[in-house]
């Protein structure tokens, strides 16, 4: 009882120390961001209506911006050698640099990149665009190493569009150009472990273009009425995707933090819904030598969160050649979530998942944990499973239990030979290419599982290799994410 009150109360004071953030926003793009059109730009356009759904949102306190939207802007102009607009950038950022709260870079730019003539440069290559914008990116990342930076996917435009600057088809296949250039840029951020660069919206260039009657002003040009520039419907939708991913980002780097009674620690990230029916553990691989924090931990609680599940990355203690650490980390660290469950979700089912190393953690806590720290599904993504020689990924074996180990430890931690009718169902993904992590650990963790008739979906996709977790270039991710969701759902 004793123990239990401690536990509340150690749980409790790390929600007190969440405090509700302050959150300086620079706003950088071009016309649609300055508000052109918009009866009274100061309040319409749409770093304006950002600033309004911001301070409304749970855990924000206040919200300042800068909105250095400038008409007919290309990312030459905002290029730091440029020497026009980047100073504005700077002046402001320097600003908010002096207050309290974070400071985060919101971006669109791309529309006048893409014209046939008429703004500096155009037209630029998609080449050339993502230089751009890494540049620029990379100047701010350099002066303002804590901030984050959000790039957004440009907006449609007719294919008309055509007023001082000349944009027409060419100009709008161009665009459409630029959108996975902002995909590929980010994912090669998160490759180099820079983690504070993010795709931003990307829901409006596709609701614009199904709706331009009604969220943009019709204007008169050189080739018929075109549409370019949101009305003021536009720009309140426009403002609340910019919103949602805004504020994913502050949640994405303001998790409840949780240390356990060792050194290892918790980053929670409560469901984005009410009541979530279930809470997921994570366990990032790395071999049992470096934790995968971001793409096999954070990037993937962030997704789970906004899908209406609890989910907790587990910074467990590397083992150095004693399992046993990680493994009572993650036992705890199950015990925790489900005794908050009320706390944090109003949750039913707790489970684990876990990647490469990770998953032989998850898989271990499933078949060796007694039922109250035993999880209630597991979820396994190109999973270590075995210790055995010929099958095992040897570093990870060694960082786990050394150089040496004897037959029983090697037995005992090989979990396709753990398996029982306590064990959870599992979900499992891989790839049949995987050449650091042999596809037998999952078949024959799969097999194990039949032989004792426990529920399993096994995902084995043609090609990927190794280690992709959040990675974009994952060419399966999409159906990934569907297979699990569906899986989750099920029961």
């Amino acid at each position: 009882m004793i123990n239990r009150l401690l536990l509340f109360l150690f749980c409790l004071l790390n929600t007190l120390v969440l405090q509700a953030k302050d959150v300086n926003l620079v706003f950088i793009g071009n016309s649609i961001t300055a508000g052109a059109g918009l009866t009274n730009s100061e309040v319409e356009a749409p770093p304006a209506r950002v600033q309004t759904l911001l301070q409304k949102e749970q855990g924000i306190n206040s919200v300042d911006i800068a909105n250095l939207g400038v008409s007919g802007a290309t990312t030459i102009d905002f290029l730091p050698e440029t020497d026009t607009l980047f100073p504005r950038i700077i002046k402001a950022a320097d600003q908010f640099s002096t207050q309290e709260g974070v400071l985060i870079f919101s971006i669109m730019i791309g529309t006048n990149d893409s014209a046939e003539s008429g703004p500096l440069g155009a037209p630029v290559s998609n080449d050339l665009y993502k230089k751009n914008i890494k540049t620029i990116t990379d100047s701010l990342l350099q002066r303002y190493p804590t901030a984050s930076i959000i790039l957004h996917h440009p907006l449609w435009y007719s294919l008309n569009t055509h007023n001082a600057a000349v944009y027409l088809k060419k100009g709008a296949q161009r665009l459409v150009s630029y959108l996975s250039e902002i995909d590929s840029l980010v994912d090669s951020y998160s490759k180099e472990g820079i983690s504070r660069v993010y795709v931003g919206d990307r829901e409006g260039y596709n609701l614009f273009r199904l709706n331009y009657t009604h969220l943009f002003t019709p204007e008169k040009g050189a080739a018929g009425t075109f549409y370019l520039h949101p009305n003021n419907e536009g720009a309140i939708r426009l403002a609340e995707l910019w919103n949602k991913a805004i504020y994913n980002v502050v949640r994405y780097n303001s998790p409840l933090t949780i240390s356990l009674d060792t050194t290892a620690r918790l980053l929670l990230y409560p469901a984005q819904a009410s009541i979530t029916s279930k809470a997921v553990l994570i366990c990032p691989g790395g071999g049992y030598g470096i934790k995968s924090m971001e793409h096999e931990g954070i990037q993937i609680a962030h997704w789970l969160s906004n899908q209406g599940i609890t989910a907790a990355v587990l910074d467990y203690r590397l083992p150095q050649g004693d399992g046993r650490l990680p493994l009572v980390d993650a036992q705890q660290a199950i015990s925790l979530l489900r005794n908050q469950k009320d706390e944090w979700g109003s949750y039913e089912q707790v489970g684990i998942m876990g990647f490469s190393a990770g998953g032989h953690l998850a898989a271990t806590v499933s078949t060796l944990s007694k039922a109250e720290s035993r999880p209630d599904f597991q979820v396994l993504f190109y999973p270590v499973i075995s210790m055995q020689t010929g099958l095992t990924h040897l570093y990870s074996r060694s960082g786990f239990m050394g150089d040496n180990p004897d037959k029983k430890t090697i037995d005992k931690y090989s979990n396709e030979l753990q398996v029982s009718q306590n064990t959870p169902p599992a979900f499992i993904a891989l790839s049949a290419d995987d050449e650091a992590v042999l596809p037998e650990n999952s078949f024959l963790y799969a097999k194990a599982l039949a032989s004792h008739k426990i529920p399993y979906a096994l995902h084995v996709y043609p090609s990927g290799g190794h280690g992709w977790g959040w990675y974009d270039t994952f060419y399966y991710k999409p159906q990934w994410k569907a297979e699990l969701l569906h899986w989750l759902s099920s029961f």
